[in-house]
């Protein structure tokens, strides 16, 4: 195992492919810049981190203010209390944000993408590859890219945007509030127990309801008959559906469990 410690200034690092190493970053606006090697850093400074020319393994613990850049191997980052910004390359990346704001990017490669939103503020965008995008107790903004796309939400806002997405997506509300608009690829919308708000696309779209998730509601823009669909997960009744009101032009649906659903633009019920 071979062990460095950064003091400042800018270090390359050129680590044998097969060894184990270790760099500790204590110092302040350094510039690091990994080999081929696989290796474990510690940054604690307002550190740039550069793996772009690397192909081994990175595992990266983020305690400073620091910018990391992904290379062609599978990079496993922990965020701390100060911002992070990442932007991930052709490899694999796994991302956990701290209580810190995070701005993190997937790479345009085919790698996969994991980023998770922690207790401050963040910006997750998918990469080329397939992308789970999962929020936090904070505001999370999350924006589906080039790859199927599933995104998550928590116990704090999270905002979807896949509009743009020709691949398939999947969104679970979680506890909090979700606002998703849906792209033109097919879509499955799981309702939680929070309150939230979907815009349909134009692909095919699958509106799940799972038991227990009492108390939800869940607006949906744009629901279309012809080839959307709504299911239920759990239910001890197969068509859970305790009443069902026509207001002004929206199909109200409330279900056995309290949960209720409301089909703007619908002038007829479903059920």
């Amino acid at each position: 195992m071979s062990t460095s410690t950064v003091i400042g200034g800018t270090v390359f690092y050129n680590f044998v492919p097969g060894t184990i190493n270790q760099v500790f970053d204590f110092a302040t606006n350094d510039l690091v810049v990994g080999g081929a090697g696989s290796a474990s850093y510690l940054l604690s400074g307002n550190t740039t981190l550069l793996l772009t020319g690397g192909y081994g393994d990175s595992t990266v613990f983020a305690e400073g203010q620091d910018s990391i850049f992904g290379g062609t191997g599978h990079v496993v980052v922990g965020g701390g209390e100060k911002p992070l910004y990442f932007i991930g390359g052709t490899g694999d990346a796994v991302v956990q944000a701290g209580s810190g704001s995070a701005t993190l990017l997937g790479g345009a490669g085919p790698g996969k993408t994991s980023f998770s939103a922690g207790s401050g503020n963040a910006t997750l965008v998918g990469g080329g590859g397939e992308s789970l995008l999962v929020g936090g107790s904070g505001n999370t903004l999350a924006f589906a890219a080039a790859g199927p796309t599933t995104a998550i939400g928590g116990s704090g806002k999270i905002t979807f945007d896949g509009a743009a997405s020709h691949a398939s997506e999947q969104f679970f509300t979680g506890s909090g509030t979700g606002v998703a608009t849906i792209g033109s690829g097919s879509a499955t919308i799981t309702g939680g127990s929070g309150a939230s708000t979907i815009t349909a696309g134009s692909g095919k779209e699958v509106f799940n309801f799972v038991s227990g998730h009492a108390g939800g509601t869940e607006i949906v823009h744009g629901f279309d008959p012809c080839h959307d669909k709504i299911t239920f997960t759990g239910y001890s009744d197969p068509t859970p559906v305790a009443s069902e009101t026509l207001t002004g032009s929206a199909d109200v649906i409330t279900l056995t469990d309290g949960t209720q659903i409301t089909l703007t633009g619908i002038d007829h019920k479903l059920f």
